[in-house]
């Protein structure tokens, strides 16, 4: 992952310049990333929205196979052929979302809190920046945290490099309290809800329909267990790139089945 964390590093380092302020670099970063990634994200809502549209016959196919599990997996397949969809096609940014988190982390765990980062702007020996950084680094004698880092990781009274409760000392019980994974996991919610298809007001029969509901409503929540432990940056970093998401959803599948919600429908 080194690579694609100096990419990411480089990129953010220049933003910080130009701005001077890391939280809006942060941002501007996510902007990059989500732009070159358009063309793979709107290949998955599509794939989504081909998928929603066929359910009913999909339906038909199962319930005209039911108790023949090899058959009925046949007849689905050759259905996927004849229809040009690929199920498999929403796979992909799931999976580099994970890839790229990674990366990302050490980008906020690492780069923000470093005396000297000069090292991690050298690609194949070649010094792309240098920074006035610090000889040596200063440690918090309570914290151990670095004092004196080469970027300045504080934009809104908020660390961006360390967890958010180091910051804003919420604690309770011991557990850290993130309001920006609280606010994370608010627009995963509403992400995911706009993913799942219009809500059949009849009584739902299908378990794979009941599970997909069932998990858009419970990974959002994991998000909050980790604030107390992730960098804020990458709270950010993740709620810039779901906002861009959601907007990106919108112009291609709509709202879905966001509504009702809690009760209430625009």
């Amino acid at each position: 992952f080194t690579p694609i964390f100096q990419a990411f590093f480089l990129v953010l380092v220049l933003f910080d310049q130009l701005t001077g302020n890391i939280a809006i670099s942060i941002l501007l970063l996510t902007l990059v990333l989500r732009v070159l990634l358009i063309p793979l994200y709107r290949k998955q809502l599509v794939s989504t929205r081909q998928i929603q549209l066929l359910a009913p016959e999909l339906k038909e196919i199962q319930r005209k196979y039911k108790g023949d599990r090899q058959k009925a997996t046949v007849a689905q397949q050759e259905f996927y052929r004849q229809r040009g969809v690929n199920p498999a096609s929403g796979c992909l940014p799931i999976i580099l979302q994970l890839v790229l988190i990674i990366p990302m982390y050490s980008v906020f765990s690492q780069g923000l809190t470093n005396h000297n980062v000069n090292g991690m702007l050298s690609v194949f020996g070649i010094q792309l920046a240098t920074l006035d950084c610090a000889s040596a680094p200063i440690h918090d004698p309570v914290t151990g945290l670095v004092t004196n880092p080469c970027l300045n990781p504080v934009a809104f009274g908020i660390n961006w490099g360390v967890p958010e409760p180091i910051t804003t000392g919420l604690f309770i019980a011991g557990f850290g309290i993130s309001i920006l994974a609280l606010l994370s996991a608010v627009f995963q919610l509403v992400q995911s809800r706009m993913m799942l298809p219009v809500r059949d007001p009849r009584p739902a029969d299908d378990p794979h329909d009941k599970m997909q509901r069932q998990t858009a409503y419970f990974l959002p929540l994991i998000s909050i267990l980790y604030g107390g432990i992730l960098p804020a940056g990458l709270f950010l970093y993740w709620i810039g790139g779901t906002v861009f998401s959601m907007v990106q959803q919108y112009l291609i599948i709509g709202w879905g089945g966001t509504f009702p919600l809690l009760g209430w429908t625009p």
